[in-house]
């Protein structure tokens, strides 16, 4: 199982490149990037999966990311 942890540091206003979103509702996160293409989004799950998805940073439900990162942040991905 992937595991994401990061430092929750205050969010000054930066360029937002990344953001994890509960996976159906949780308690399971995903971590979705921003890549090169402006219409494509890495989305990394716990179990591993990844894909490529039109879907924004926001994600495609009503539910606000759990956590936004910015350009300057980092997050460790523990495989």
């Amino acid at each position: 199982m992937t595991k994401f942890t990061y430092d929750d540091l205050r969010e000054p206003e930066r360029e937002q490149v990344a953001a994890l979103h509960l996976f159906d509702g949780g308690p399971r996160l995903c971590l979705v990037m921003k890549t090169n293409d402006p219409n494509k989004f890495v989305w990394m799950y716990e179990d591993g999966e990844c894909s490529i998805q039109s879907t924004s940073l926001d994600g495609s439900d009503d539910e606000p990311p759990v956590k936004k990162f910015y350009r300057g942040d980092s997050i460790t991905i523990t495989f």
